[in-house]
């Protein structure tokens, strides 16, 4: 066992060329054919990629889908915020447990199943939910939950199960999803009409400076809790010493109650993009990242 460990991980390392920064990746294709990353795994994987340790437990104790000890054959997320416990959680909850023969946070005797619950997962509009072998379940009825369960015992794919899909971009062949879109309305913001490309012309047109301008006077803000003026910040990182900047565009939507982001990203993606370029022009950045919590986030 512990040799075939050595093995998968090895393989898995060399797949991303011993790349530090894709230590998440390695995580992630390691559980998918271990089934768990135990501690000694963790060893493993550390040593393969000459990083620390701790950098390595630190990845699989952030991410609530990775597990030190066998999570099963197949995995039931069933998401557990209030959203979701306010549209009927604990009924589907049971219905899951009965067919499964397992209590959540276990797995089957046999080790085909495993239930657990999770955080918001992005669905806060189309509760209950829940990511089942990594395929997303909006409106979960008992009898919904039921007829999964008794379709991995059968040897199922999740995939199969996904009768209908969603709305939108959500049809995509690169998605099918059965997600459906809950915001309808335009708006300045919101799927407003969108010209690819306009606001990059308009902006390199511009000096830095007064794209930061004409920003900060439009009184922007962000779209998170905080409410922190757009121009402000902008104008702030364009000013701060240092030849390297990156521009980061937050999109970890957890919050129980949100679900915005995960429309704006499916629907128009190139705006999203757009808008991190010219953020990029104004302060001076050559590098964009997108930050995603995890792959389960279903866009």
């Amino acid at each position: 066992m512990a040799n075939n460990m050595a093995t998968v991980v090895r393989d898995v390392v060399a797949t991303y060329k011993k790349d530090a920064t894709r230590l998440l990746d390695v995580v992630r294709d390691v559980q998918k054919q271990l089934g768990c990353v135990t501690d000694e795994t963790i060893g493993q994987i550390a040593k393969e990629m000459n990083v620390s340790r701790v950098d390595v437990d630190g990845v699989v104790t952030f991410y609530h889908f990775f597990s030190k000890t066998p999570v099963g054959k197949n995995t039931v997320y069933l998401n557990n915020s209030i959203t979701s416990v306010m549209n009927g959680m604990k009924a589907i909850a049971k219905a899951f447990e009965d067919a499964a023969g397992c209590k959540f946070g276990q797995v089957t005797s046999d080790g085909n199943i495993g239930l657990f619950y999770t955080s918001c997962i992005g669905m806060n509009d189309q509760e209950p939910a829940a990511i089942v072998n990594e395929v997303v379940f909006t409106k979960l009825t008992p009898d919904k939950a039921k007829e999964i369960i008794v379709a991995m015992k059968s040897g199922k794919s999740a995939q199969e199960l996904v009768k209908q899909y969603g709305d939108g971009k959500n049809q995509n062949d690169l998605i099918k999803s059965m997600v459906i879109n809950q915001i309808q309305n335009t708006g300045a913001v919101i799927l407003a009409d969108f010209e690819s490309g306009a606001s990059l012309k308009k902006s390199v047109s511009m000096t830095p400076d007064d794209v930061v301008k004409e920003v900060r006077e439009s009184n922007l803000r962000g779209r998170g809790g905080a409410g922190f003026p757009t121009g402000m910040k902008w104008e702030v990182a364009r000013k701060a010493a240092g030849d390297i900047k990156y521009i980061f565009c937050n999109a970890d939507e957890g919050e129980p109650g949100t679900f915005k982001d995960r429309v704006i990203l499916t629907e128009l993606p190139k705006l999203v993009i757009e808008g991190m370029v010219v953020a990029a022009y104004a302060v001076g950045a050559r590098y964009g990242i997108l930050y995603l919590r995890n792959e389960y986030m279903y866009m």
